[in-house]
């Protein structure tokens, strides 16, 4: 642990950090997020001295898993993928940024949203996500990659990464649940935060699907996201860089 910084002439606070090194690598995190990295893996982290290895296997592990090296080894995979998938730089991390807490809790209560389809054990705010790197997240309560997902009936929230051939596979992906469920007369639903793009076909697929049943668009001014670098940033929330379309 490091403490934090005393806040230079009309700043913050720099929050107290955690640093984890392997073989001369090293990660950060506020203590805020380590906290909720180890409350995440006592819930969904290997029990019994097993170990998580590739793919989410159970192996036999020497020491028991729950304990203090197990955790500090698998949170260190955990930092050290996000920040290799971020682009290794402090700068980075637009492409994880995720929607502010009250947002969730008013999909939670109004539209019984319990899963998030892309999130991280860092961002997420519910215990149960799909995630880009389940080898090493699934210990966190990770249900594996969105494209290996495969609801029958419940509310999910969707917020991916802001690239185009990403969200046509998205909502190509999501067609195919929805016609199944409607079929079998099962209640599915996904609630969809991207970029309001009116002249990208991906964007424009979503809101000519047949499934479609509510489009809300925010200005850019009105709306903000929380860091995708919130683990490390001193500013958690950030103005959104463009207008967004809820579907």
């Amino acid at each position: 642990h490091e403490a934090a910084q005393a806040p230079g002439p009309g700043r913050s606070p720099a929050p107290a950090i955690v640093r984890v090194e392997c073989a001369g690598a090293a990660v950060t995190c506020s203590v805020r997020h380590w906290d909720k990295l180890r409350a995440l893996f006592e819930r969904y982290g290997p029990k019994g001295g097993e170990d998580v290895g590739g793919g989410g296997r159970r192996q036999r592990s020497g020491a028991a898993a729950g304990g203090s090296g197990g955790f500090e080894a698998a949170a260190f995979a955990v930092l050290a993928r996000l920040h290799a998938l971020q682009g290794g730089h402090p700068k980075a991390g637009g492409m994880q940024a995720a929607l502010h807490g009250e947002v969730f809790d008013v999909l939670h209560d109004a539209l019984g949203c319990v899963a998030e389809c892309f999130a991280s054990p860092l961002n997420c705010r519910w215990g149960r996500y799909c995630s880009a790197a389940p080898d090493v997240d699934r210990a966190f309560g990770s249900l594996g990659s969105f494209w290996d997902f495969h609801p029958e009936e419940g509310s999910y929230e969707a917020n991916p990464p802001f690239d185009h051939e990403v969200v046509s596979a998205m909502t190509a992906h999501m067609e195919r649940f929805l016609a199944r469920a409607e079929g079998r007369g099962a209640p599915l639903c996904f609630v969809v935060v991207i970029p309001r793009w009116p002249d990208q076909p991906c964007w424009r697929a979503l809101r000519d699907c047949r499934f479609q049943k509510a489009h809300l668009d925010l200005l850019q001014a009105d709306h903000g996201y929380c860091e995708g670098a919130q683990h490390y940033r001193l500013a958690r929330h950030r103005v959104s860089n463009h207008d967004s379309s809820v579907f």
